[in-house]
């Protein structure tokens, strides 16, 4: 008989772990939003929440834009990632798409807030008088200049690249804005709704002088 009571335990415990397993690496679902039940056992071991199957997208796409100057013509806004993804595309051998990630980085970090004061973002939302914000925002002036400042030679060489395409003289001068365009959740990934497209201006820079690398047309 007890034999028999340790299988059936035994049995029950493995299909419990199984089923909560499979609700856990599940898609998003009723039961994971107005429940809590996938966080009962396997959600309880991770710090993130990994979801196997099918993950939530990021929030956003972030696009860095860059429009190159000379004192008589402009290339007009134009994205600096397009380009690079499409060659590694065409060709998955390229380093394009690891290339691609330097400035994707740096525009990513214009958006970030510094190392250690992400406890402090709501704090300094909800009172913006509090004497720890503005060392906060000092500081992310400062990965926002220093970000800037890594992706001048980025910017230096897609406009030699622009000019040298268009047969037009040397740009010296460009714009950097940052387009974040909202990436639906799966749970709203059937709803009818249009792509909510931010751009964000990052000032101007002076272009370093570069040699056209034939990276982008």
């Amino acid at each position: 008989m007890i034999k028999y009571v340790l299988y059936v335990a035994a049995l029950v415990l493995l299909g419990t772990h199984l089923a909560l397993s499979a609700l856990y690496t599940s898609p998003e679902n009723p039961i994971k939003t107005q429940t809590t039940l996938d966080q009962l056992w396997v959600g309880s071991l991770f710090y993130q929440k990994w979801t196997f199957f099918a993950p939530n997208p990021p929030t956003s796409n972030n696009e860095l834009v860059i429009e190159c100057h000379s004192q008589t013509h402009s290339s007009g806004p134009l994205e600096v990632l397009k380009d690079m993804y499409k060659a590694h595309q065409r060709n998955r051998f390229t380093p394009m798409e690891r290339l691609a990630r330097v400035p994707e980085g740096y525009a990513f970090r214009v958006l970030s807030v510094a190392p250690g004061d992400e406890p402090y973002i709501k704090i300094c939302q909800q009172n913006p008088q509090n004497p720890v914000c503005a060392g906060v925002r000092q500081r992310r002036l400062e990965l926002m200049k220093e970000s800037l400042k890594r992706i001048t030679p980025v910017a230096g060489y897609f406009c030699a690249d622009i000019s040298a395409q268009r047969n037009l003289p040397a740009f010296n001068r460009a714009t950097l804005w940052i387009e974040t365009t909202a990436v639906p959740r799966w749970s709203q990934r059937y709803a009818s709704q249009a792509q909510k497209k931010q751009r964000i201006l990052l000032g101007q820079l002076e272009l370093p002088e570069s040699t056209p690398l034939g990276i982008w047309k």
